[in-house]
């Protein structure tokens, strides 16, 4: 894979701050962008596998060494991931099979339920972490690379249009209103930052047409009350996950523990 001076340059920085190389793999069965998964015992560098059907991966390779360089600048001690907690996976059961839930209107096994409770509760509490994390990303590169900026306006606005798929009718009678409220929230706070980032106010009119415009920009207003170094980024998901009034459904741990 052929990678531009800029790429090249934030690889070069992601190996000096955590003293461990950045392998770059094009993947086939990703559904998604780019995933990152940080080095570990057995496996000596740090793994960004890119969507096999992207063309030009620069920018979403620098954006994706974003998570590792913000993580880095945290003491180990510091560092933490955060999962659903037993108060949030039941209370996403208790949306699927209460009523007017989806369980009762499709007849859902209990094994389904589990199954449609763990999906959804992952993806929101994943959109959580990445959205507000990912805006600071984006707002580093914008300021740091102009030279990829071409390429992170044209990924912004693609973002932005696969987002207003949530807003389609069926996706809202399939989802728990909470956590469709939330994931329209955070497209809403990402189409406000794209908007002003790519200088294109059209990102955000799909929101002002179902009434979450103000909600994102109130989310952004949060981003913005919480200073943006990556000592703050816990607070910054917590905060935010308060004002969407889901902060009960996660737990924060260590990122040394995997039990």
């Amino acid at each position: 894979m052929n990678l531009g001076r800029t790429t090249s340059q934030v690889m070069e920085l992601v190996r000096d701050s955590t003293n461990t190389p950045v392998e770059v793999v094009e993947d086939t069965s990703l559904r998604v962008l780019a995933v990152v998964t940080t080095a570990k015992p057995g496996v000596p560098f740090h793994l960004v596998r890119i969507n096999s059907n992207l063309g030009d991966a620069d920018y979403v390779i620098a954006y994706q060494c974003g998570f590792l360089l913000r993580q880095a600048a945290l003491p180990t001690e510091d560092r933490w991931q955060f999962r659903i907690s037993p108060t949030g996976l039941h209370s996403v059961e208790r949306m699927i099979t209460g009523p007017g839930g989806i369980g009762p209107k499709h007849n859902l096994p209990r094994s389904a339920v589990a199954e449609l409770a763990k999906h959804l509760s992952s993806g929101i509490l994943v959109q959580l972490r990445s959205m507000p994390i990912g805006v600071r990303i984006d707002a580093w590169i914008s300021a740091e690379y102009p030279s990829l900026a071409e390429l992170q306006a044209a990924s912004m606005k693609a973002q932005c249009a696969t987002n207003t798929e949530s807003l389609a009718p069926n996706v809202r009678a399939m989802t728990p209103p909470t956590i469709w409220r939330a994931n329209i929230a955070l497209n809403a706070a990402y189409a406000s930052f794209a908007s002003q980032t790519v200088h294109d106010d059209a990102l955000t009119l799909p929101y002002e047409s179902v009434g979450f415009r103000k909600e994102g920009q109130a989310i952004i207003d949060v981003l913005n009350e919480v200073p943006d170094a990556p000592s703050h980024d816990r607070e910054l998901v917590d905060r935010i996950g308060k004002h969407l009034g889901i902060s009960d459904w996660y737990e924060f741990l260590p990122v040394e523990d995997r039990s």
